[in-house]
């Protein structure tokens, strides 16, 4: 009985740390980035999926609005829900898949504490990155399928992975490249080549292996028709959105290198970036201490892992084809910013192999359960510090439309000079927050890095949500300035929106600095 109890705590423990970890992201309010772009906005929503060659996304889309509107809460909170629930299948999912593999107990549980905790990063929180977390939920839910038919071989199962492989491919394209680089390396992954060079080719290409590649299949077949019938328009297709290009195949070897340095980068950037702020540091010694409590009693037989070269070639196939796509048209993951949505199958892959090479190269198991430890509560505590950024962000959009309502401004263009953040704040962003503060989209608002924007054609004011604008000149501009970014500050804001409103306006305008300057002499 004892040990049953045992055995749902320790599969339990994976699970809260998940929600602890990214319960945060259930009070982030604020649109950022592309989401302005369909923000309570059926036509926005179909101008751009049509843009981008993806018009089946419509309808999900449409249906998450009308159904918001329904429940009569926020667009924006029905998506933060969701993508909160699809995290947490992630894990059972991440678990379930991982069994398949020959991996001792103690790697296996410590790589789905380590992906239940990993930083799923600022894109993910977007409504206009949703498709990407739909794409690798049903992603891994083929390759579970996948692994369940080998195992129990029955033929329904081959329907419904076509089903969800497909639908993969729809909402993920790159999901593709991953699933090909899956299924070479779970199908060569006891291959011993046999000593006679006469025999490699035969040995390599037998018939059971063969077949395998047969569950590629629903891949090829989405692909021919995505290419065929649903290709991207408009400005997408002027700047030849999502297609592989010269330039991005002489840059490919340079990119993966790039992308494998920022993966890289991103582990010391949890560390350093929590070591700049004293709160997050406490906030990760007691993390630390209360990871500790709870699993100084999970014990594992010491059984080791050998980190072969078969291991590392394994690695490095699995690597390449979780960002290979995003690769081979130039997109390179950066995980400060909003191309952290480039890496979305790194964590997939990365996890089990720093699992797993710790497993080998700490002898000791205490030590090697203090060093997991560490990885999780630096992992946690940077997923609070992304949140408490993109709940900041949230703050200051209502600054932003809390100024608008109490400056009116005159006719004309305006341009906004801010500080760079990891949240990129972009013209069209501007022209939600005067939407929703004026009920007009007279003005075309111009950042300083996309100043030349008022120039484009007339259709961009449509595709970006900025209807009623004069291409022009700007005559306005906007200035934010002393933008405090301590966590403390953070908490205790979103403390007065919950509590006392009123007070939550007054600080507001005391935490901002925004000014408003007309270039026109007589508007001053």
């Amino acid at each position: 009985m004892q040990k049953d109890i045992h055995i749902r705590v320790n599969q339990a423990v994976p699970v809260l740390a998940y929600l602890v970890a990214n319960v945060l992201i259930l009070f982030v309010r604020g649109v950022f980035w592309d989401d302005w772009v369909f923000y309570e906005n059926p036509e926005g929503i179909r101008m751009i999926f049509n843009g981008v060659g993806a018009p089946w996304q419509i309808g999900l889309h449409l249906s998450l609005l009308d159904f918001s509107n329904f429940l009569g809460i926020d667009q924006v909170f029905l998506y933060r829900i969701l993508i909160f629930i699809i995290g947490f299948l992630y894990i059972l999912l991440f678990r379930s898949i991982l069994s398949y593999w020959t991996l001792n107990k103690e790697i296996i549980w410590y790589s789905t504490l380590l992906y239940a905790v990993w930083p799923l990063g600022y894109a993910h929180v977007e409504m206009c990155c949703f498709a990407y977390q739909v794409g690798l939920l049903l992603q891994l839910i083929s390759i579970l399928l996948f692994h369940l038919y080998n195992s129990k071989k029955s033929l329904y199962i081959i329907l419904l992975f076509a089903c969800s492989q497909f639908l993969a491919s729809m909402f993920l394209t790159s999901s593709i490249v991953l699933w090909l680089g899956y299924l070479f390396v779970y199908t060569y992954r006891e291959v011993v080549l046999p000593d006679s060079l006469k025999n490699i080719f035969g040995f390599l290409f037998n018939k059971n292996r063969l077949l395998n590649f047969l569950w590629f299949i629903p891949c090829i077949v989405l692909f021919a028709i995505k290419s065929v019938l649903w290709q991207p328009q408009g400005l997408y297709a002027a700047e030849s959105y999502n297609s592989v290009t010269a330039n991005s195949l002489l840059m490919l070897p340079l990119n993966i290198l790039f992308a494998f340095a920022n993966t890289i980068g991103a582990l010391f950037t949890q560390f350093a970036g929590i070591m700049q702020s004293k709160q997050l540091v406490l906030v990760v010694l007691m993390l630390l201490a209360a990871i500790w409590l709870i699993l100084r009693r999970v014990s594992f037989n010491d059984e080791r892992e050998k980190l072969s070269s078969k291991t590392l070639i394994a690695f490095v196939l699995l690597f390449l084809s979780a960002i290979g796509a995003y690769v081979a048209i130039g997109k390179v993951p950066k995980f400060d910013s909003m191309d952290d949505r480039h890496g979305i199958f790194i964590p997939f892959v990365l996890v089990a192999f720093i699992v797993l090479a710790g497993n080998h190269l700490v002898k000791e198991g205490k030590w090697r359960r203090i060093i997991l430890m560490l990885f999780v509560s630096i992992s946690m505590t940077y997923s609070f510090s992304q949140y408490a950024e993109c709940i900041r962000h949230s703050h200051r959009n209502d600054a932003i439309v809390l100024m608008f309502k109490n400056t009116p401004l005159p006719a004309g263009n305006v341009i906004v000079a801010e500080a760079e953040s990891s949240i990129p704040s972009v013209f069209y962003s501007w022209s939600g927050l005067y939407h929703i503060a004026t009920g007009l989209q007279d003005k075309f608002f111009m950042t300083i890095s996309v100043g030349d924007r008022y120039k484009q054609e007339k259709f961009i004011s449509e595709m970006y949500n900025q209807k009623d604008v004069i291409p022009g000149k700007p005559e306005i501009g906007i200035f934010i300035s002393n933008e405090s970014k301590s966590f403390t500050k953070t908490i205790l804001l979103e403390y007065l929106y919950r509590i006392n409103p009123t007070k939550y306006s007054e600080y507001l305008q005391k935490e901002f600095n925004i000014k408003v300057e007309f270039f026109d002499s007589n508007k001053n």
